[in-house]
């Protein structure tokens, strides 16, 4: 888990900017958090989340919306406030909720091809993943879009990141991998993995993301609410997602005996209730936003406390094309 869980990042909206300095202490200094770009948020709320990130030692990376955006105009209005506050160096294009584009991008890679991200001092540029698919976008149409982003970074000569969607299934997420790296691409995979939560924030998590995943955390954890609770943690998640093993290699390690269900990170403890029938797990006892760790292609040093109520993402190998 020392090396799962290092170089996390995670996300926040523009509401939580409180909850990130509430936070701020336990949370190593360059963690990368993502801003949203959400339907609820104006300009003023973005650039002011992405400046309190910067202001506490973190690294902004925001999120442009492409359908989102109703003008080219308005893209280069956000870009250039980013600019101005020093937080315009990471960014990630996502195709967003509209199945309407709001105004000239179709999709992520349109705004990644219009040249504009360079002129205002994007150096890198992540873009989404999709281990369980998306509800509104054709399957098949899925992995050529990651395809043509990523000949599209080359062509640029900008690096860049895949950040997936939040999974529960480690055998889907590997699979996917392994699809990626058929086709060609070899950019660095972030892998989304759900922080502290409680059964209901999971699987209104999965709905939202139109992931098949209420039949998958049943069939995993079984119906009892404190066994999922005990292991829904983001240490277990990506624990048995790393330490699986690759396709052709030797087979995974060997589960752990039922009484070793519980998370057992040092920095995550999933309490076994002694009076009553709750297990919690909690992240250095401070509540945090919406965040999320990743499980990265490159593994490295310790795991660190997160916030609770966060979304990770582990190191192994909302985001719409």
């Amino acid at each position: 888990m020392s090396t799962v869980l290092d170089d996390f990042s995670m996300e926040m909206t523009g509401k939580d900017v409180a909850k990130v300095e509430n936070a701020a202490s336990v949370i190593p200094p360059g963690t990368r958090i993502n801003v949203t770009f959400l339907e609820n948020e104006d300009l003023a709320m973005r650039v002011n989340a992405a400046a309190s990130v910067k202001r506490l030692g973190f690294t902004p990376v925001p999120h442009i919306s492409a359908r989102r955006l109703k003008s080219q105009e308005m893209l280069e209005e956000y870009l250039t406030a980013l600019r101005d506050i020093g937080a315009s160096d990471n960014v990630l294009i996502i195709g967003g909720d509209p199945t309407v584009p709001m105004g000239p991008y179709e999709e992520s890679l349109a705004v990644i091809e219009s040249g504009l991200l360079q002129q205002y001092g994007v150096k890198h540029i992540s873009m989404g993943g999709h281990p369980s698919g998306d509800p509104n976008i054709p399957a098949d149409a899925l992995m050529p879009a990651i395809e043509k982003k990523a000949a599209a970074l080359a062509n640029f000569n900008i690096p860049g990141t895949i950040i997936t969607q939040v999974d529960f299934d480690v055998d889907r997420v590997l699979s996917w991998v392994a699809e990626v790296r058929d086709h060609g691409v070899d950019l660095p995979i972030r892998v989304g993995v759900p922080g502290p939560a409680s059964v209901k924030l999971l699987l209104g998590f999965a709905g939202r993301l139109g992931i098949s995943t209420s039949a998958t955390i049943a069939k995993k954890y079984g119906l009892s609410v404190t066994n999922l609770l005990a292991k829904a943690c983001p240490a277990r998640q990506a624990s048995s997602c790393c330490s699986a093993s690759p396709a052709g290699s030797a087979s995974p390690r060997p589960r752990r005996s039922p009484r070793s269900t519980a998370c057992r990170s040092p920095t995550c403890s999933a309490r076994r209730a002694r009076k009553t029938s709750s297990v919690t797990c909690r992240r250095a006892s401070t509540r945090a936003s919406t965040a999320w760790s990743s499980c990265t292609s490159t593994p490295s040093a310790a795991s660190r406390p997160r916030p609770s109520g966060s979304r990770t993402t582990a190191r192994t190998s909302d985001l719409r094309r």
